[in-house]
């Protein structure tokens, strides 16, 4: 009974927040969820907090950094230079040289949603972008500017893939719907995160999107999430497993 009535208030809370922030779209797919009781001896349990796990207060001293500079970051990385680069909400990609929050400055604006991005052994910079796809932001030179007159303008944004290859086992020739996280492995292979084939949740208030909720809304229908490759050297693009909820984070051990 109360595994039901939760479901019957989660499903109030996303109609709520719907008709509150006005999403484009919701899938009238809530009759896919399963609800099953867990026994209480069939529970994992709870880890107790010792050693690694113990509780301290080394955050006691973190800095907010960028705070009111950069909008929605999805993801801060460092290079090997130790420059800060922000994937932002609003389409831009900015960075701190050196680390100097004070001197921050436009990177480049792929005019998307960039999520996540790893730089390979070149310095080119890749990225997930949420409706795009997969993008490689090409090195360039430092305070090179473009027609606009803005630093990072003159980068060259190459777009690599939006579309499973028909060279691939596994839905080949399918549309890349929700590119999220990268990362590449020392062979150069680039590894990625394709997280459902929902339309992304997308507030006409401000036309951003909404990655949080977009999550929620896969929860009601199904698993659709895809781990992918893409292999520079061939322009080749595969699905090498299926079926996740929500395929968010990936990494190359």
């Amino acid at each position: 009974m109360l595994a039901v009535s939760a479901f019957i208030v989660s499903v109030a809370v996303l109609l709520g927040y719907a008709y509150k922030d006005a999403y484009l779209s919701i899938p009238s797919s809530a009759s896919r969820v399963t609800i099953m009781h867990v026994p209480v001896e069939a529970q994992p349990t709870p880890r107790a907090f010792e050693g690694p796990y113990q509780t301290n207060d080394l955050l006691k001293g973190a800095k907010r950094l960028a705070d009111g500079i950069v909008r929605g970051p999805e993801t801060v990385l460092a290079d090997k230079e130790g420059n800060i680069f922000f994937m932002e909400e609003t389409g831009r990609i900015s960075w701190a040289p050196g680390g100097q929050v004070e001197a921050h400055q436009l990177y480049t604006d792929v005019g998307g949603h960039p999520l996540g991005a790893q730089f390979d052994s070149e310095g080119n910079l890749y990225v997930c972008d949420l409706g795009k796809g997969l993008l490689m932001i090409e090195k360039g030179e430092k305070g090179e500017k473009g027609e606009k007159g803005e630093k990072g303008d003159a980068r060259k944004i190459v777009f690599l893939t939006d579309r499973v290859s028909d060279e691939s086992l596994i839905d080949p020739g399918t549309r890349i719907h929700y590119a999220n996280d990268v990362d590449i492995a020392k062979d150069g292979m680039v590894y990625f995160t394709d997280s459902t084939t929902l339309a992304a949740a997308r507030f006409q208030s401000t036309g951003l999107y909404s990655t949080l909720e977009t999550s929620h809304l896969e929860l009601y229908q199904g698993p659709t999430g895809r781990l992918l490759s893409y292999d520079p050297a061939t322009c080749t693009t595969r699905v090498l497993a299926k079926g996740f909820y929500f395929a968010n984070g990936v990494a190359v051990a």
